[in-house]
């Protein structure tokens, strides 16, 4: 993180001897300082969060494999449990067409999760027309 530099000597104490001009003058020099100095923090804060973001995202996606190895060798237990009552292949086959199902009705809740409509934000788009229309009338 940039150490935010303070410089007692440069602090400007209005008198008589200073005119507009180097008082504007030393304003814009300050103004620019003190927004490069944000933008300096703000890098430094968004690539540490950057950062932490990356680790997560490995952590979600390492996570995420060996969530599915252990589901494919659940999967293979059931069909082998059932293939105890059942022919082998039709034990595989009430499985695998378990999961399907199971998959496809997520796949459509998500799908109308995210349909556009859905989506947008009514309430927030009224209260920016409402705003510029009171902002029409003021001028």
């Amino acid at each position: 993180m940039m150490p935010v530099q303070s410089r007692p000597h440069d602090l400007v104490v209005p008198g008589e001897d200073q005119s507009v001009a180097s008082l504007l003058s030393k304003l814009s020099k300050d103004t620019t300082q003190l927004i490069m100095q944000q933008t300096a923090l703000a890098r430094v804060e968004l690539e540490a969060k950057l950062a932490e973001a990356k680790q997560g995202a490995i952590a979600l996606a390492t996570s995420t494999v060996l969530a599915l190895s252990g589901l494919f060798v659940l999967l293979l237990a059931a069909g082998y449990g059932l293939g105890e009552v059942l022919p082998l292949w039709a034990a595989f086959l009430i499985v695998g067409c378990s999961v399907v199902a199971i998959g496809a009705g997520l796949a459509f809740a998500g799908k109308r999760k995210l349909d556009p409509e859905r989506l947008n934000p009514v309430e927030t788009r009224a209260m920016l027309q409402s705003n510029k229309e009171f902002i029409k009338e003021q001028f």
